[in-house]
């Protein structure tokens, strides 16, 4: 799966200090174990800090469909 991290004011901090390798704001491959564990640190930070400052986003699907739509303007594109 792809996924992308954000967090408050794109601060990466937050996944230093957790020792996270991943970027913030990169979409990065990882197995669906990774992006449970990822998920559980993602709410318990948030609940400690009593506010959302990093979220982890599941974009295999959207980025799938963004490249089917650049496949289908591009055959558009050719018949013209």
């Amino acid at each position: 799966m792809k996924v992308r991290i954000t967090t408050v004011d794109d601060d990466q901090g937050w996944l230093d200090s957790a020792g996270i390798n991943y970027k913030v704001n990169e979409i990065v491959k990882m197995t669906r174990d990774e992006f449970d564990q990822l998920n559980r640190y993602a709410s318990e930070v948030n609940h400690d800090v009593c506010g959302p400052a990093i979220s982890v986003e599941d974009v295999t699907a959207s980025q799938e469909n963004d490249t089917e739509a650049i496949e289908l303007m591009q055959r558009f594109d050719n018949k013209s």
